[in-house]
């Protein structure tokens, strides 16, 4: 499992390895789900948390869209069977509006299973955070009212 939790200043999206599915925020209130197993929520304080299976290396991509300025601090973890194996803190600034990126690769255990469903991650590695200038990965679908907010 991958778990990002993000603050109210911040919608976290991720996109899978294999590049087929999303899931996070996509607008305040507006959440992309396209990952079977996994979870997006927001918390009374606001903040958001992103958690998918995530038995495989990656790279996963990460794009964090600012809803106001300043400075954040992201938490990510790796989890297996319960258990939290990393974590590791992105903090950085950023703009209403603006959005950032990164990569997360996970380490899989070699003598480990090597199905996604089961494998066994040992570590995990961030890229330095990156301006992203394009659309949002993924193919994203929203009705006409989700479009309006």
């Amino acid at each position: 499992m991958l778990r990002i939790t993000a603050p109210s200043g911040v919608l976290p999206l991720v996109q899978t390895a294999n590049k087929a599915r999303v899931v996070g925020f996509v607008a305040p209130g507006i959440e992309v789900n396209q990952v079977f197993g996994s979870h997006a929520g927001a918390g009374t304080d606001g903040g958001r948390l992103v958690e998918l299976p995530a038995g495989e290396q990656g790279p996963f991509t990460l794009v964090l869209e600012g809803q106001q300025d300043g400075p954040f601090k992201l938490g990510l973890s790796g989890i297996f069977q319960g258990n939290q194996v990393y974590q590791q803190e992105l903090s950085g600034t950023i703009r209403k509006g603006g959005r950032l990126t990164t990569q997360i690769t996970q380490n899989l255990d070699p003598a480990g299973p090597a199905d996604p469903r089961t494998a066994k991650i040992s570590g995990g590695s961030v890229a330095p955070l990156q301006p992203l200038s394009g659309p949002l990965p993924g193919k994203i679908l929203l009705s006409p009212s989700e479009q309006q907010s």
